[in-house]
């Protein structure tokens, strides 16, 4: 990764195919009671910062978390649903805060909506951040949506 990067990430389904519902750029359709994985770059960025935005008032997310994992994508798949090869993550320098009407925090790296309002999401992981791999996995819920999910990091 160069010194300062930012860019709009697209989101994989649970098959590892990516998304293609695109609205705009960035900006992607999610369906219903589907998990995503949106892979995050920045392997050599010493802080990430990234930013979950949902433009559609009733769309439900019951879980948006960061995972880590540390072995090659020879062994583990970045769409991987097994148990033990993606770690839920509560780094000590991590944070998330919400915004928007039914947004929540429910834990220091876990959000949430429950289908009330258009908001988002971001998520500082700084110094001390080391995973060779990290993607951010949100859940929806009952109702779909428009999402983006950008990031930047620094070296």
């Amino acid at each position: 990764m160069i010194a300062s990067n930012n860019a709009y990430i697209t989101p994989l389904d649970s098959n590892g195919a990516e998304v293609t519902a695109r609205k705009r750029k960035g900006v992607f359709t999610l369906l219903a009671n589907t998990t995503y994985v949106y892979i995050v770059g920045g392997a050599a960025a010493t802080c990430i910062h990234l930013q979950l935005t949902g433009y559609t008032a009733g769309a439900v997310v019951t879980s948006a978390t960061i995972q880590s994992c540390s072995q090659g994508h020879e062994e583990v798949t970045d769409f991987s649903a097994t148990a033990g090869e993606w770690i839920n993550e509560t780094p000590v320098t991590g944070d998330v805060e919400v915004d928007g009407t039914g947004w929540t925090q429910s834990s220091p790296t876990i959000a949430a909506v429950a289908g009330t309002g258009a908001g988002g999401a971001s998520w500082q992981l700084g110094i001390g951040w080391s995973p060779a791999r990290t993607r951010l996995q949100l859940i929806v819920g009952a109702t779909g949506g428009d999402f983006v999910v950008a990031m930047h990091g620094k070296a």
